[in-house]
């Protein structure tokens, strides 16, 4: 896993830190600041790690290369603690230059991306979408499309940050955090259990040869070959991976899956347009689809039968989400049919950072279904329950506790 990060990260770097450089630079750069810090951080819990890291930026606060990376770094893991908005604030994710100008948006129109999808996903065999990993919404578009895809014949569903045999680590009613890493973010989770439960088989593809970009993309393609279309040529897959494997060109995954299958992959893109913790950090293009179009839900723009896309020539549409609006301070597009339910930040007694998590499992391995950390005494907090919720775990620096649901007299 550690390898896999470091050249996930390399691949996101901003293009000022790669001017210059060769890869094998940057990886020599990068492990001087990493190898360290990701020693430090195994064994840790989240919470802690998410400690450990903002001491780090703080130290490196004078390095902008090690900075960068520590802040893609810590976004994710407050994305685990269920803070999309500090986690779009901690890495300022940019997107690619030729995607900044202002585009032609006549005769354009919105349409539900999930209809869309699901209308073009039937005469294909090949659905990718790909996900920033630090912005947990982007697996709430997988999670939306499960069954519309499974009722289409879709019985594959192959991710990225499966594990090597991460499958056997996912039932019909829990995931642990043997699955894999960004699965234990409890949005991932409930897409994997989701999957699950509807009757795909998991395939796991993103292991093997990690040494350089093409050799990861290859290794992946070969595993999902022999995994799935050898053993049955009339698949219908969707994957679920990260930023630039949709790409259809450049030796990326899409490509090398088209070569090697005969198939051209249906690629949706989801994090080259999209919205920043600061309305006024937003790319231009971003900015005028928003203010143009009055979008509600994930959207696509559709011109006289044909699907738009910032980079044609490399993947097939993009879906652009809304900006976030939050019902008592959460996301709406997690809430995924639950309840919210206040907590009081007296469950931390007075021990901060602290985390809320909650459990609809008592088996010591199971993760769990919502997650929130409290950084301080705060006028309110919401977690998602919903009717198989049963406790809660509250995590601080000193202390781990476990609250009964019941105890609290939360109506579920």
């Amino acid at each position: 896993m550690k390898e896999i990060l470091i050249i996930s990260l390399l691949l996101i770097l901003p293009s000022n830190a790669n001017a210059n450089k060769s890869q094998e630079q940057l990886l020599k750069e990068f492990n001087k600041v990493y190898i360290d810090i990701h020693n430090e951080l195994q064994g840790k819990n989240l919470l802690e790690r998410i400690i450990i890291q903002n001491e780090k930026i703080d130290e490196f606060s004078e390095n902008p290369f090690a900075y960068d990376i520590l802040q893609q770094l810590i976004a994710t893991d407050i994305s685990f603690a269920g803070l999309h908005g500090k986690a779009l604030y901690s890495h300022n994710y940019q997107t690619k230059k030729d995607l900044q100008a202002p585009i032609t948006l006549d005769n354009f129109q919105p349409v539900s991306a999930i209809n869309e999808i699901l209308t073009r996903a039937n005469d294909e065999k090949i659905v990718m979408i790909n996900e920033a990993h630090h912005i947990t919404q982007h697996r709430v578009l997988s999670i939306k499309l499960l069954k519309g895809l499974w009722n289409q014949g879709y019985k594959y569903f192959a991710l990225e940050a499966l594990g090597e045999s991460g499958n056997e680590f996912v039932s019909n009613n829990f995931i642990t955090s043997e699955a894999g890493y960004y699965t234990q973010e409890p949005l991932f989770a409930h897409l994997l259990i989701a999957a699950k439960k509807l009757g795909f088989k998991l395939i796991s593809y993103d292991y093997g040869d990690q040494s350089t970009r093409l050799n990861r993309e290859m290794s992946a393609g070969k595993h999902l070959v022999s995994k799935i279309f050898e053993e049955d040529p009339d698949a219908k897959v969707l994957i679920h991976c990260g930023y630039s494997h949709i790409k259809e060109n450049d030796g990326w995954l899409a490509e090398i899956l088209h070569k090697e299958t005969g198939i051209n992959p249906f690629t949706i893109n989801q994090t080259d347009i999209v919205e920043q913790f600061s309305v006024k950090n937003e790319s231009p293009i971003y900015a005028e689809i928003i203010n143009q179009f009055d979008i509600k839900e994930p959207t696509v723009l559709e011109k006289n039968g044909s699907l738009w896309s910032a980079r044609p020539d490399t993947y097939d549409v993009n879906v652009i989400w809304p900006r976030t609006t939050n019902i008592k301070g959460r996301p709406s597009w997690a809430l995924l049919n639950r309840k919210q339910v206040k907590i009081n930040s007296e469950l931390c007694n007075e021990n901060f950072p602290c985390l809320i998590e909650v459990y609809e499992h008592y088996d010591p391995q199971a993760l769990p279904s919502d997650r929130i950390m409290l950084e301080s005494v705060e006028l309110e907090k919401y977690i998602f329950v919903n009717e198989s919720s049963k406790f809660l775990k509250v995590i601080t620096p000193d202390t781990t506790e476990h609250v009964n649901l019941k105890n609290l007299k939360i109506d579920l």
